[in-house]
């Protein structure tokens, strides 16, 4: 049983799910990841149950078990390393905020410029009877996924950015952090882009708006660029070799 176990913690690779677009429907590494099989295993668990899995009261339930799961890890990785939890000392530290930095403000209004097209795009779709399986649909759902991604994978970047730069000690694994945040960013956008382009192509009533946003995307990658150059050499477990 214990060779069983250890054969199925081998096929993980650790880390995988850190730097992902979280989209696992298109992901062909799930079954590397070990985030993707427990969600399975417990979705499995409340269907054998008859238990809607999607139910708010069973959400609040599996929320409140990852909690306690998480602060588990924490305290047994704080009494390897000798620190009680319990007695820590005081510190006056504001927990730093990206919200006002230009690259995040700029990600934050590409996501609602997004958002507008994509009604306009969903309508024209209806329109001309676009089918689900179509390469158009496909373009609108990833130009859709990755919309709201990119600002929150930029917030978490930029977070870890400025976390460096107030804690010494936290300054390598904040930096790594920063990067492979910012390369999930890019990368969402270079998709989105191309998506963008294919639509251009298909539908001339929405071209203006489309110039738009492949400007607007385009600036961010270059502001990506600038803000954290360490995202072009991040290799990403599990998906850059």
């Amino acid at each position: 049983m214990e060779n069983q176990s250890m054969n199925q913690d081998s096929k993980y690779i650790q880390g995988i799910f850190n730097y992902c677009d979280r989209w696992c429907e298109q992901c062909t590494m799930v079954s590397h990841c070990r985030l993707y099989d427990d969600g399975q295993k417990r979705l499995q668990k409340h269907y054998e149950r008859g238990k809607d899995p999607y139910d708010m009261e069973i959400v609040l339930k599996d929320m409140e078990e990852d909690m306690k799961e998480t602060m588990q890890l924490l305290s047994r990785a704080a009494e390897e390393q000798g620190i009680d939890l319990d007695n820590l000392p005081d510190e006056d530290c504001d927990s730093p905020d990206p919200k006002d930095c230009p690259l995040y403000i700029q990600a934050h209004n590409y996501s609602h410029l997004v958002h507008a097209f994509l009604d306009k795009l969903y309508k024209s779709m209806e329109e001309e009877g676009t089918s689900f399986d179509s390469d158009i649909f496909s373009c609108y759902e990833v130009i859709s996924w990755y919309h709201a991604l990119i600002p929150a994978k930029l917030y978490r970047a930029l977070s870890s950015n400025m976390d460096h730069e107030i804690e010494e000690e936290l300054k390598q694994i904040s930096m790594e952090d920063a990067s492979g945040s910012a390369k999930v960013a890019y990368l969402g956008l270079t998709r989105s882009i191309i998506a963008l382009q294919i639509i251009y192509k298909w539908d001339e009533g929405l071209q203006d708006e489309i110039i738009t946003l492949l400007a607007e995307a385009d600036k961010l990658r270059k502001g990506i660029n600038n803000e954290f150059p360490g995202h072009k050499s991040f290799k990403r477990p599990g998906f850059e070799v």
